[in-house]
């Protein structure tokens, strides 16, 4: 019993001491908020998920914004203002502009900010 005691007693000092950051919370950018809500009450639940990752490209950082319009994605590479800087995928199957060049080989994905939660 004195060893069940103790090994609790070290599993919990070692969560306590080196827990992760995942409590920490998920800040998305006003902008992105709103395009998100938008989305979340005209589109509805998909088998694909929307999502937005935080990247770096170029020594900055920047959004993807993947959204569905039925199984199609569209993808939108953004700062974190919401600026524009390129876009490719959707219905029109838009190739990587110059813009973005070489974008999916020179990202770096920091985080995955946003989920759909559906």
């Amino acid at each position: 019993m004195r060893n069940i005691f103790s090994i609790l007693i070290i599993a919990f000092m070692s969560t306590s001491f080196f827990s992760c950051d995942d409590d920490k919370p998920v800040i998305i950018p006003e902008c992105f908020q709103t395009i998100i809500d938008s989305y979340l009450m005209t589109h509805p639940p998909q088998d694909n998920r929307a999502n937005l990752v935080k990247y770096l490209y170029n020594g900055n950082e920047v959004f993807e914004l993947i959204l569905f319009n039925s199984i199609i994605p569209t993808y939108t590479i953004s700062t974190l203002e919401c600026e524009i800087l390129c876009s490719f995928g959707g219905v029109n199957k838009v190739t990587e502009n110059s813009d973005c060049p070489n974008f999916s080989e020179n990202a770096t994905v920091i985080e995955i900010v946003w989920t759909d939660p559906r």
